[in-house]
């Protein structure tokens, strides 16, 4: 019964989000077809800002009025993006585009990466750990893309391959003595308070 309440309340508060959302989209999408065609000729090099203040806008609503844990993923994603692309458009990066897909991974992953730290108990570890794998590979990805490392990503794949297996061992010998630690731990308290 709260939560119709509180969507009630919603409701009366913002009515017609739907013609709202759908009248940004119409004057957006409208100028960006005109751009793209050739009808407008103007400098569109700002409209990452709308991104950025979109994700500003989501994350406020999730920690400040008790948004919906789901909106964090794309609020951060949003403003890294936006902020991404909005240094691109300024001329500030001189080099290809192409160069930097490795970058969205890496929002990908860093969103993904604080919204799990949203949650509690095992449902955060099953969002940080693989957040941080693709944070990692979006890194070796990128250093590729920028060419700091000179080798091809195939020739640096097939030498460098068991090198996974290595860092897989020492994860796994890692969280089992965290889990033993652990258990010791937890079994060291309830004798103690037997």
């Amino acid at each position: 019964m709260k939560k119709y309440e509180s969507l009630k309340k919603l409701e009366i508060r913002f009515p017609r989000k739907m013609l709202v959302a759908g009248a940004i989209f119409l004057v957006a999408g409208g100028a960006l077809l005109l751009r793209t065609t050739g009808f407008l000729i103007a400098n569109f090099s700002l409209w990452p800002v709308g991104l950025v203040l979109v994700g500003i806008f989501l994350l406020h609503r999730v920690y400040f009025r008790q948004g919906a844990d789901a909106h964090v993923f794309s609020s951060i994603f949003l403003i890294l993006a936006g902020s991404f692309l909005l240094v691109l458009n300024t001329g500030v990066l001189e080099s290809d585009f192409k160069q930097f897909w490795p970058l969205f991974m890496l929002f990908t992953g860093v969103s993904l990466f604080f919204f799990g730290l949203k949650k509690k108990g095992a449902a955060r570890l099953r969002m940080t750990i693989p957040a941080l794998a693709i944070i990692m590979l979006s890194l070796l990805f990128l250093l590729f893309s920028l060419r700091i490392i000179s080798v091809s990503l195939r020739d640096f794949v097939v030498t460098w391959w068991p090198g996974i297996l290595v860092f897989a061992g020492i994860m796994l010998i890692s969280l089992d003595v965290l889990v033993e630690r652990r258990e010791r731990k937890k079994n060291s308290g309830n004798s103690s308070a037997s």
